[in-house]
């Protein structure tokens, strides 16, 4: 994929990211999202987030989150200040994972977003375009 000038580019240093941002990492098709807590641990900030991978919603270290993956921020207009979405994080804490209640929920809900999942949406919409498309497929054999 040709750069056009608009990627993203990945955190270089963790310890300048404010507490209350969104960021993000691929997670093959999809972006697993989180926030920037205002706690820090060996100096890195520490991120709260939701995960299928650890089943619920918790405060984990900037290296657990990352995975050995880059970060980047996540471009999306909070409804409420830094310390509101980490209170309201925080409050989350411990809620179980779902498809119907995951990371992006979990962030948005936090940050006083509608708490919809464009990627969840997208899902949805490409698993139905898809079943169409291979029951067409077996009609016409």
């Amino acid at each position: 994929m040709l750069d056009n000038g608009n990627s993203p580019s990945p955190i270089d240093d963790p310890r300048g990211i404010p507490a209350g941002t969104p960021i993000y990492l691929n997670v093959g098709f999809y972006r697993h999202i989180g926030i920037v807590s205002d706690r820090k641990m060996h100096g890195k900030p520490m991120v709260l987030e939701k995960s299928l991978k650890r089943g619920r919603a918790m405060e984990v270290t900037w290296d657990t989150f990352s995975n050995g993956q880059p970060i980047y921020r996540y471009d999306i207009q909070s409804n409420t200040n830094a310390q509101n979405a980490i209170r309201n994080a925080r409050s989350k804490l411990g809620e179980t994972w779902t498809p119907w209640n995951n990371c992006e929920h979990f962030v948005r809900e936090s940050l006083c977003v509608d708490s919809s999942s464009p990627q969840l949406q997208t899902t949805a919409i490409f698993t139905g375009l898809s079943a169409i498309l291979l029951l067409i497929s077996i009609k016409s054999r």
